[in-house]
């Protein structure tokens, strides 16, 4: 099963209080998106395993090096070392930034088009805890459900 999302890759909610959606089945939940979680979702799923990777945000996917450190952190430092002359400081500085920000979205949206494929894995945002010895409750947008 799939979750349905809106553009920004979080799931769909329609209007009104919090609701439970339909259970996603899988043989391990992974929690965190970062290089741990998605290197053994990676593994599981080329073994066969469905797996379900549960990410509490949209702006995390394939982890803080890719969407807030090393990444972003190397992209400014090349952009310093390679102005753009023709520019003005504060135009350079923001043409750096965006650069800076197309790259990590561009690497959060590879990341998730890995492992959210109806045969290996699914990709679920939200909070999960456990509500059971084989089941993790995940609340995502305001709507409870249930992977295990």
């Amino acid at each position: 099963m799939r979750t349905t999302r809106s553009r920004r890759g979080l799931p769909a909610t329609g209007a009104g209080r919090p609701h439970r959606r339909p259970p996603v089945r899988g043989h391990t939940g992974e929690h965190g998106f970062g290089k741990g979680g998605k290197t053994l979702a990676g593994a599981l799923a080329k073994a066969g395993r469905r797996v379900v990777l549960i990410e509490q945000s949209d702006e995390m996917y394939g982890g803080t090096c890719i969407t807030i450190a090393c990444v972003p952190t190397k992209a400014l430092v090349y952009q310093a070392e390679h102005p753009d002359r023709r520019l003005g400081e504060a135009a350079w500085f923001e043409q750096a930034a965006a650069k800076k920000t197309a790259l990590a979205e561009a690497m959060r949206a590879r990341n998730f088009e890995m492992f959210d494929s109806p045969e290996t894995s699914t990709v679920i945002t939200g909070r999960a805890r456990f509500a059971g010895p084989h089941t993790l409750l995940v609340t995502d947008a305001g709507a409870d459900r249930a992977a295990g």
